[in-house]
């Protein structure tokens, strides 16, 4: 014979609170696939933007005869598609360009990205940094990750 315990009082309110952040209730992304799906893309996005700056500094590397010029390229190209990204894309940016503004500065510094790829690398490379980077910034906005 099994006898069943009833759980009443604080511990049990703490149990079902508990419970609920467990992945019991939905989060301000969604359910937890939804969750996974946007953490999945954000990591993407965070290595295209390094992706993004590689190919800058690859192409402005490759630009000019004078090795001065090289090394000034390979430095202010990507350094400008820093500033661009911290002060309007950035997650903490205090000017955070959202909605089809920000998606438009995006998508001009990753197919910026893709132009110096497909210049200085293979067109194949840029091809793809340009396909994912679009793909990516629309499946973010999609899942509603960047508000």
């Amino acid at each position: 014979m099994s006898t069943m315990t009833r759980t009443t009082g604080p511990s049990a309110s703490r149990m079902s609170a508990s419970t609920s952040q467990m992945g019991g209730s939905t989060s301000p992304i969604g359910p937890s696939a939804s969750g996974a799906a946007v953490y999945a893309n954000l990591a993407l996005r965070f290595a295209l933007e390094l992706a993004s700056y590689a190919a800058l500094g690859y192409w402005g590397a490759s630009v000019g005869n004078v090795v001065a010029v090289h090394v000034a390229l390979a430095i202010l190209v990507p350094a400008a598609a820093m500033v661009l990204w911290v002060a309007f894309l950035a997650p903490k940016a205090r000017r955070r360009l959202e909605g089809p503004s920000g998606l438009a500065l995006e998508l001009a510094v990753f197919f910026g990205a893709s132009a110096a790829a497909s210049v200085s690398v293979s067109v194949g490379a840029g091809l793809a940094l340009g396909i994912v980077a679009t793909a990516n910034a629309l499946a973010l906005r999609a899942l509603g990750a960047l508000r």
